[in-house]
């Protein structure tokens, strides 16, 4: 019937995210190391990703929303906004410290010249996953409510650990 189903389904999306998310997270580590050449690029989008899935997990278990197959989706959609998000602050940070500025300097050009995009990507973003309400599947609608608090802890959470992160660590630059 409807719940060997339902069970079934999400036994599947348990298997599959098991499968999935080592190998999202690996191309997430290659990529950063391949973009940025340091360990510390690596590092940093990944303590933001993670304090990001935790807290949108907490947030869906908090207002009871059912894990399915498609919120199971989130956690990787979550990753690659988190990614942009984080890549963005870190490559304008990166550029003003080989121009000389110190890290708290490049820090406040990085937020001054990203802020304003990637909170408009960030809003487009949300508004994309919250018109998932409008459809009759209610996994679809609990995927785009969890998809869009999570893309705004994104964008938090990369304010609020990335940046006082890169303005405190000694993360040296070649001039």
């Amino acid at each position: 019937g409807t719940a060997a189903i339902n069970y079934g389904f999400e036994e599947i999306g348990q298997q599959d995210m098991g499968k999935v998310m080592p190998v999202v997270l690996g191309m997430m580590l290659l990529f950063l190391l391949i973009s940025f050449k340091r360990i510390s690029a690596t590092i940093l989008p990944f303590i933001v990703i993670i304090a990001v899935i935790v807290m949108t997990l907490g947030v869906s278990g908090f207002v009871g929303l059912q894990f399915n197959n498609l919120t199971s989706a989130v956690t990787p959609i979550l990753i690659a906004i988190t990614i942009a998000c984080t890549v963005h602050l870190l490559f304008t940070f990166f550029s003003a410290r080989q121009a000389g500025y110190d890290r708290k300097q490049a820090a406040v050009i990085s937020v001054e010249k990203n802020f304003l995009a990637i909170l408009l990507t960030e809003l487009t973003t949300v508004i994309g996953f919250v018109s998932n309400g409008a459809s009759d599947v209610v996994p679809l609608q609990h995927m785009g409510s969890l998809a869009a608090i999570g893309t705004l802890l994104a964008w938090v959470m990369t304010m609020l650990i990335l940046v006082p992160l890169l303005s405190l660590l000694p993360i040296k630059v070649k001039q």
